[in-house]
């Protein structure tokens, strides 16, 4: 899936997504099962959108429906999966997911001030993240 595939579908940005989702943690078993819950409400949301019928739009939310349901699968059966490698490569997937929906000016990271709170923040040096 390519960055252009997951813009497909982005549009239904919403002001609830700017700030925290996870804070306080760096450990994966508390940012991988938020992040997914997160992740799974913007793409259900986005199946709400206009144009959520179009033939492209579904084959990408369902290859993101089928990510997370592996990823969840993982949490739910794989003894050791936080320990995994398996764990590490889908973290950062979460991540540079969630920041393909940033909005404009917005990434999704850690908080510049607190290396422990992650969400979507204004990008401040006015770059892409």
């Amino acid at each position: 899936m390519t960055d252009r595939d997951i813009l497909a579908v982005a549009p239904m940005i919403n002001g609830w997504w700017k700030g925290t989702i996870s804070e306080g943690t760096h450990r994966r078993r508390d940012l991988i099962p938020r992040f997914v819950s997160v992740l799974s409400d913007i793409v259900e949301e986005s199946t709400l959108e206009p144009g959520a019928d179009h033939p492209e739009r579904v084959r990408v939310v369902g290859e993101m429906e089928s990510k997370l349901g592996w990823i969840e699968r993982g949490i739910e059966y794989v003894d050791g999966y936080y320990t995994s490698d398996q764990s590490d490569t889908d973290l950062e997937w979460l991540f540079d997911t969630l920041n393909s929906y940033a909005p404009d000016g917005f990434y999704f990271g850690a908080h510049p001030g607190d290396g422990a709170d992650f969400g979507f923040w204004i990008n401040e040096e006015g770059d892409e993240a």
